[in-house]
């Protein structure tokens, strides 16, 4: 029997329900798995063999059952994340996560109190990077998260700073990504934005990992001639950055609370749902979909990226691309290649 190509990872969003109105949120299905049903797909992740789960919401502190489950999962040896706004991050609650293995990523956003507050409505700045001290103390702090906008990228280099500061294994900057009738979309960073972002980047000096969830990251790094200031030479402890960050579409699974299945976390498409179908064959499915063969089919790709010499190792954020121009195989009209390459559509 042939093997089966296994997922890079799961990104498994356990619940809906969430304490925060964060004003970039996109919303969540909000019926969540049974105990059952989220044992059952605990069973079907581990066949699927991914390298790690990262599990978030919605606010994943927020299930009831959520330590059981993640018990269950640690029994599997299944390499287990949890993605949190750091809320409910008490020493107690550290403790019992450190005891599982499981390792913490939170979502900052901000250093600066009041702007943190203006992005997560409803959170408190001085809870959260209190609880994240408490996870970089008990070295289960994998990541600070940060969601780039807007408002909040001039403060890159501050981030890093505090990253560091609270013994983070890694900072992760995430672009917010326009989705199917998105609300915010003044928030979104335009090319010349994603230039500066990256070149605040590259030039702030930094002693641990940092991961731009962008493809066009590395291609712009090479462009713009920016070499990077960060430590290199650690053995990986968590999520390895590598410079291969092209879009990875198709090569993981998002699962809604309600075991909706998708390709990527912001593709408008459902390939199944874990209650009706078991996980493996849905991710079957997805692989041999006409719609990732054509995305896995360079040649019939349009626009500027098509002759970009950067275009094997980008590939373009296909949701986004998706998002704003409704056809999957165009290019990315914020690129911020676009200008310097001369490249046109």
């Amino acid at each position: 029997m042939e093997k089966r190509e296994t997922p890079y990872y799961i990104n498994w969003a356990i619940t809906g329900k969430c304490n925060l109105n964060c004003i970039h949120c996109r919303g969540m299905e909000s019926k969540d798995l049974t105990m059952g049903e989220a044992k059952k797909l605990i069973n079907e992740i581990k066949e699927l063999n991914p390298q790690f789960l990262t599990i978030d919401g919605g606010e994943p502190l927020m299930r009831e059952d959520l330590f059981p489950l993640l018990e269950y999962a640690t029994r599997k040896e299944i390499k287990t994340y949890v993605i949190t706004n750091g809320i409910f991050l008490t020493e107690k609650i550290v403790k019992k996560l450190k005891k599982m293995e499981v390792r913490v990523m939170v979502s900052l956003d901000s250093v600066v109190a009041t702007k943190y507050n203006q992005i997560r409505r409803g959170g408190d700045f001085e809870t959260v990077v209190k609880g994240i001290k408490i996870c970089g103390e008990y070295n289960i702090l994998n990541a600070v998260n940060m969601v780039l906008m807007k408002i909040n990228y001039s403060e890159i280099p501050a981030m890093i700073k505090f990253a560091e500061q609270v013994k983070a294994e890694q900072i992760i900057f995430i672009g917010l990504k326009q989705t199917e009738n998105y609300p915010y979309q003044e928030l979104v960073l335009n090319s010349s934005e994603w230039k500066e972002a990256i070149s605040l980047i590259a030039k702030t000096p930094s002693k641990i990992d940092i991961f731009v969830d962008e493809p066009f990251f590395w291609p712009a790094i090479k462009e713009f001639k920016l070499s990077l200031s960060m430590k290199r030479d650690r053995e990986e402890s968590g999520i390895r950055i590598q410079e291969d960050n092209s879009c990875i579409f198709g090569k993981y699974l998002f699962i809604q609370p309600n075991g909706d299945v998708q390709p990527c976390t912001f593709a408008p498409v459902i390939f199944g749902n874990i209650k009706r179908e078991p996980l493996p064959e849905i991710w079957d499915k997805i692989q041999n979909s006409e719609l990732l063969q054509k995305i896995n089919d360079l040649s019939l790709r349009k626009g500027h990226c098509k002759n970009c010499k950067y275009f094997a190792e980008c590939k373009g954020c296909r949701s986004r691309i998706y998002a704003l121009t409704g056809d999957w195989l165009q290019s990315d009209p914020i690129c911020p290649l676009r200008e310097k390459t001369g490249l046109k559509d």
